[in-house]
């Protein structure tokens, strides 16, 4: 894809970690997906790549809060009752 900024480059896609400002802290979130242009040297988030940028935000913040991540829900989700509520108190537990 060309960039959108100089028009000459081509964007290529990499992940880095972003800072996050975060309540009183600032957070490193891992993995965050970005292209850059290999001619001006722009970064872009492009469309593609916000909905895991705002998964891995969320995330972040949420892990920050103490509480559960979006996997960790999902994989609750997948369980029985009862199953459930023992990996969420043993989840709970391990903060």
């Amino acid at each position: 894809m060309k960039c959108l900024i100089c028009e000459t480059g081509n964007l290529v896609s990499a992940s880095r970690i972003e800072p996050l400002r975060y309540k009183n802290s600032v957070l490193q979130i891992h993995g965050y997906l970005a292209s850059n242009c290999d001619h001006c040297d722009a970064s872009l988030v492009l469309p593609e790549h916000m909905k895991v940028n705002q998964r891995l935000m969320a995330d972040a913040e949420r892990l920050e809060d103490r509480l559960l991540t979006f996997n960790q829900i999902k994989s609750l989700r997948k369980l029985s009752p009862a199953k459930a509520l023992c990996s969420c108190l043993a989840l709970v537990g391990m903060r």
